[in-house]
């Protein structure tokens, strides 16, 4: 018979194993205790608005091609809290941006042919100084700018294009017999070459164009007068002195019985989105006059923007 065997049939031996087996079930709890996982606390994610804004483009504005959204925060420096560039069918959708809570500030830029410099529009006093050369502005898509405030955590945008406008609505040709002004065209000279697209008024050009391109006109003009209302574009140019060589000019060229004769306009201000009307009356090779009416965007009928037949077909 066994050690272990004699021992258990004694009143101490059953003591014994019975404080062995509480001592055993005692560790089996206190392990499973630790086994069990300890919750994690939640993580809290930063609190955030969901603003939504609107983009518009009224009835008067031309095609979005693309849009640069930019959303500033008005308070102290202004800094850039948000960027967005849409191209396509995107651009007709309203935006949603998630953004911080705060009074806010909201600058679109559309049409722009390059990506912006966003180092540069940091702050909002970056996209005050943002400028563009004309050889940027399309003809079918022209560089216009929007700003607006958050109200509700909505903003709508009405844009408003960078370029003024110079038409030619009428032209009489007074020649002895009515000859012919055959082959007419016309175009602008001393534009403007760099203007900044948040600025509406003072554009003072520090560089020129010496000329933009040719539009031919749709008819020789004889007898009758014609209207042909052909627009031409240019950026704005505030100098209104009548001979200062920062003037933008029209210029009308034809030929007369084969010779090449020019006549030149010196235009007043041209303000932005606002269109120059002109009335040209040819009284001889030498000898015409004119008429010059400034017509500001907010009096201006739609009809009298309606884009030439050549600018129609880059639409198509």
């Amino acid at each position: 018979m066994s050690y272990f065997s004699r021992i258990s049939r004694g009143p101490k031996a059953s003591f014994f194993i019975f404080s062995l087996l509480l001592l055993l079930s005692g560790l089996c709890a206190s392990c499973a205790r630790q086994m069990d996982p300890v919750p994690e606390p939640p993580v809290l994610e930063p609190v955030q608005d969901s603003v939504c804004f609107l983009v518009a483009v009224d009835s008067a504005a031309f095609p979005v091609r693309s849009l640069d959204v930019l959303v500033y925060s008005s308070e102290g420096t202004q800094d850039l809290e948000a960027h967005r560039r849409l191209e396509g069918h995107s651009v007709e959708q309203d935006i949603k941006i998630n953004l911080l809570k705060g009074e806010k500030k909201l600058v679109a830029v559309a049409n722009s042919s390059r990506p912006l410099n966003l180092a540069s529009l940091s702050r909002y006093d970056g996209a005050k100084a943002l400028s563009f050369e004309f050889n940027e502005d399309d003809k079918s898509f022209p560089l216009m700018s929007a700003e607006a405030d958050f109200k509700n955590n909505k903003a709508e945008l009405k844009f408003h294009a960078l370029r003024g406008y110079v038409m030619l609505s009428s032209i009489s040709n007074g020649l002895d017999d009515y000859e012919l002004l055959e082959e007419p065209r016309v175009r602008l000279r001393f534009i403007n070459n760099s203007a900044k697209i948040l600025q509406f008024k003072d554009f003072y050009p520090t560089e020129m164009l010496d000329y933009g391109p040719w539009t031919d006109l749709p008819y020789d003009i004889g007898l009758y007068p014609q209207e042909p209302g052909t627009v031409l574009y240019c950026f704005p140019n505030s100098t209104a002195a009548a001979y200062s060589t920062s003037s933008t000019q029209f210029e009308f060229e034809c030929k007369v019985l084969g010779e090449v004769c020019s006549y030149l306009i010196t235009l007043p201000a041209i303000e932005r989105s606002d269109t120059v009307r002109v009335e040209l009356s040819v009284a001889g090779r030498y000898d015409y006059s004119s008429r010059v009416t400034a017509v500001t965007a907010s009096t201006l009928q739609k009809q009298l923007l309606q884009v030439p037949a050549q600018m129609k077909q880059g639409l198509q």
